[in-house]
């Protein structure tokens, strides 16, 4: 963030900010930097130097991207010339560097030095008994992004009904995570649907056939779901995926 900050005291000071670093003197993306605007996790720094040298030196990047904003480049120039876009993952043979920008889990050894970047478009729904403590919560949600093969890190929101909006386990779930939680009517998460795990049940305490589903579904703001309602001991959850 050096060079954001030096830009900043330029232009606080009218001043001429001049970068020094490889990649910002040749107009390359500054691998470490990607989405940071937008809210971007790396997941892991072991192969950063191998990656950012690879991209002063012109050799071949490959990148694969199957989730967050396209345009992330558009900060540093336009698209450089040695960035190659992959039309499958994992690559069919090895690279000098790679970058993933995905909200999924999937191998990355052996294909070259590799940083991967996970954007927040994962929209978790949640129906909840009163009472669950944050860690049945926490146990559900681990075992959906096993199962599922999503990133933890890609979570974006946690959405429920508003009669659950003080309930401590989801309060500390979403502080947890840095997300915000979000909260619907019973008159709002009945404009989502058709759902595809409705219930009766809930149709008869809340007037409403399901909490997880159409949270997740309003949040993201998107009519169709990643991972329909998944049961726990007390709690339900849905996964949504919402544009960038």
């Amino acid at each position: 963030g050096a060079n954001a900050l030096a830009a900043t005291l330029a232009q606080a000071l009218g001043a001429m900010a001049v970068m020094t670093t490889a990649s910002e003197s040749l107009g390359l993306p500054a691998v470490d930097l990607l989405g940071r605007d937008w809210g971007w996790r790396r997941e892991g720094d072991e192969h950063l130097t191998a990656v950012a040298a690879a991209v002063v030196r012109g050799e071949a990047v490959g990148v694969w991207q199957d989730a967050g904003r396209r345009d992330w480049y558009a900060g540093f120039g336009p698209w450089p010339a040695s960035f190659v876009h992959l039309d499958a993952w994992p690559p069919n043979r090895p690279w000098p560097a790679l970058l993933v920008i995905s909200d999924r889990l999937m191998p990355v050894e052996e294909s070259g030095p590799v940083v991967v970047y996970r954007p927040p478009t994962l929209v978790l729904g949640v129906g909840c008994r009163r009472g669950v403590p944050c860690a049945e919560i926490e146990e559900l949600f681990v075992e959906v992004c096993r199962s599922e093969r999503f990133s933890p890190l890609s979570l974006a929101v946690v959405a429920t009904a508003d009669l659950k909006a003080d309930e401590p386990g989801l309060i500390e779930f979403a502080a947890k995570h840095g997300v915000p939680l979000r909260t619907f009517t019973a008159a709002e998460l009945a404009t989502a649907g058709p759902l595809p795990t409705p219930s009766e049940a809930v149709r008869a305490r809340m007037g409403v056939p399901g909490v997880a589903e159409p949270a997740a579904m309003l949040a993201a703001g998107t009519p169709t779901l990643l991972m329909p309602k998944r049961r726990g001991r007390r709690v339900t959850m849905a996964l949504a995926r919402r544009e960038a």
